[in-house]
C-alpha cells in the first residue's frame, strides 16, 4: 500500500469487531500484523493503531468489567505508545458478540463507567479521541467526554 507513496499522512490500523472472516479483532492479531509488516518504509509511514471501543468490546475486551486486563493485553501485544487514537462509541450488542453496532455513550453495553476509565487512560497517555456516534446524540456524547476528561 505504500509503494510509490511519498506523502506525509500516516496510516492507522483500526481493530475490527471480528465478524465473519475479518482479521484484526484481537490485540494479538494486530500486534502480529505490525510485527510482520515492520520494515523501515512501513514503520516510517505507519503511525500506529486506532482503537475502536465498540469493536474491541465486541471482540472480547470488557472495558467496564476488567479494564486492567484489557490494558495489560494491549500493552503486551501492541504497546501503549502505538495507540494514537480512540474511536469512542458504546455497543448495542453484547460483550464478545463479534457484531459491529455502535451506540451513543451510556446507551449501550459498555456503559459510562467504562468510558470514564477509557477517557482517563487516553488523557494520561496523550491519546486523541474521536466520538464516532450518530447525530444528534453525538452532541451529548462529546459533552460527556469533555466532562470526564476535565474531571480526571
Amino acid at each position: 500500500i505504500f509503494e510509490k507513496y511519498n506523502g506525509s499522512t500516516k496510516l492507522l490500523i483500526e481493530n475490527s469487531a471480528g465478524a465473519g472472516k475479518t482479521i484484526g479483532s484481537d490485540f494479538k492479531q494486530i500486534g502480529e500484523i505490525l510485527k510482520i509488516s515492520s520494515t523501515p518504509d512501513f514503520d516510517e509511514k505507519m503511525a500506529g493503531i486506532c482503537l475502536d471501543t465498540q469493536h474491541s468490546f465486541a471482540s472480547g475486551y470488557n472495558w467496564s468489567g476488567n479494564f486492567a486486563k484489557c490494558v495489560k493485553e494491549l500493552d503486551e501485544c501492541i504497546g501503549i505508545k502505538k495507540i494514537k487514537l480512540f474511536h469512542i462509541n458504546d455497543s448495542m450488542t453484547e460483550f464478545n458478540s463479534h457484531k459491529d453496532r455502535h451506540a451513543n455513550l451510556g446507551k449501550g453495553k459498555i456503559g459510562l463507567k467504562g468510558f470514564e476509565k477509557i477517557t482517563a487512560f487516553a488523557k494520561k497517555n496523550n491519546i486523541d479521541m474521536i466520538c464516532e456516534t450518530a447525530y444528534p446524540g453525538v452532541i451529548d456524547d462529546i459533552k460527556i467526554l469533555k466532562e470526564m476528561r476535565n474531571e480526571k
